[in-house]
């Protein structure tokens, strides 16, 4: 039976197992669940976008060191945003109409929008889901493997007709057999799945 164990920020036997590590590769996995048209894709635009991004987390029971993992993953998400070629303009808030942007609804979400002012083409709720690494013990003959992972929810809105574009789910990892990631290159993490849902490629993190 496989077992999967998230593990935490700073566990001494993570330290100690890193020792097992060396001349481990890890590659990167990405599966997608796509509802509607993936619009999402920079291809699927003539030129680039302005957006609202909305996000926030919605970590499982028992999630462990939440504060840091948010704040990774603020930087991360602001980061990949605003560099981004498929948006001329973003604007990138957790807040919106006094709340969690991450519970409104769609068209609470449209509606923040015209609010603002901000003439916004698309509107972009991101939910991260899981942010961290990641340790799977195996049946023999590989007895573990470990690396790191995000899963998130995106959906797209267009501003101008308030259609949903696309809802996608993706659960991106990198990882290997014997092989051992900390939280260093979680920001790089996160950036790298918005990059594959948005079309865009990244150098892996190994």
């Amino acid at each position: 039976m496989t077992r999967k164990i998230s593990i935490g920020f700073a566990k001494p036997l993570v330290f100690a197992l890193a020792i097992l590590t060396l001349g481990s590769c890890a590659t990167t996995q990405v599966t997608t669940h796509v509802v509607g048209n993936r619009h999402a894709s920079c291809q699927a635009q003539a030129t680039a976008q302005t957006a609202l991004i909305l996000w926030g987390t919605a970590w499982r029971d028992k999630q462990k060191e939440v504060a840091l993992r948010e704040k990774m993953a603020s930087r991360g998400i602001a980061q990949y945003f605003n560099t981004s070629s498929c948006f001329s303009k973003v604007e990138v808030l957790k807040l919106a109409a006094g709340r969690e942007a991450v519970g409104l609804s769609d068209a609470e979400a449209l509606k923040f929008a015209i609010s603002t002012g901000g003439q916004y083409g698309k509107v972009i709720l991101v939910r991260v889901e899981e942010l961290g690494p990641l340790l799977i013990i195996h049946p023999s003959p590989i007895l573990w493997e470990g690396g790191t992972e995000v899963v998130l929810r995106i959906r797209v809105l267009n501003a101008h007709t308030s259609a949903l574009e696309t809802d996608i789910t993706i659960h991106w990892k990198n990882s290997g057999a014997f092989v051992l990631k900390g939280t260093k290159t979680l920001e790089q993490d996160i950036q790298a799945a918005l990059a594959s849902v948005f079309g865009e490629t990244t150098r892996a993190t190994n």
